[in-house]
């Protein structure tokens, strides 16, 4: 009898064993897979650029409202660009 019993106490300590295990490991290496998801982006305002050749636009200074972006004119190379809040070209020098 105390050797079952023994071995059921055996049982028993590794069971609480695994439980605390899983509740030490189920943060670190699950829960960032369920928080990654929670993003959630929404289209504020847009506007237009009239150019010939795509803009692509890299930064934004919300002080002076003007975006800094590049212009790639393909044989002419490539132009730096800022372009206001409106969608108007300020400033494209090489």
């Amino acid at each position: 009898m105390k050797q079952k019993a023994s071995y059921l106490s055996a049982f028993l300590n590794i069971g609480k064993w695994a439980a605390m295990s899983n509740l030490i490991f189920f943060p670190f290496f699950v829960a960032p897979f369920l928080v990654q998801g929670q993003y959630l982006l929404k289209k504020e305002k847009e506007f237009h650029i009239d150019s010939l050749y795509p803009v692509e636009l890299v930064d934004y200074h919300p002080g002076q409202g003007l975006y800094l972006g590049y212009v790639e004119m393909r044989s002419k190379g490539v132009e730096v660009v800022l372009v206001n809040e409106e969608g108007e070209i300020v400033v494209q020098k090489k």
